[in-house]
């Protein structure tokens, strides 16, 4: 996985698609769009079409990634820190 997307499996997008009020959701999707869409589905209602695979593994496995995403980007501004760059 690239530290810079978010990856879902064809079952969790499917599911997730269901919902109309969030942006297409990909097997390949933002950082960006997956922040928001994981801090709404804490609140969305668990039901098997929107969540084949358990709400709460779907939104840990998503918060994962952008944890993820979030040590590389902080290290490489500790390494430029560190540099003297900015």
């Amino acid at each position: 996985m690239a530290n810079d997307t978010v990856m879902l499996s064809d079952k969790v997008c499917c599911g997730l698609n269901h919902i109309k009020r969030l942006p297409d959701f990909y097997r390949v999707n933002s950082l960006q769009d997956m922040a928001w869409a994981a801090y709404v589905l804490r609140r969305v209602v668990d039901v098997t079409d929107v969540f084949p695979q358990d709400k709460w593994a779907t939104i840990q496995e998503i918060e994962r990634q952008l944890s993820l995403a979030a040590l590389d980007v902080a290290n490489q501004i500790n390494n430029d820190l560190s540099e003297g760059g900015e």
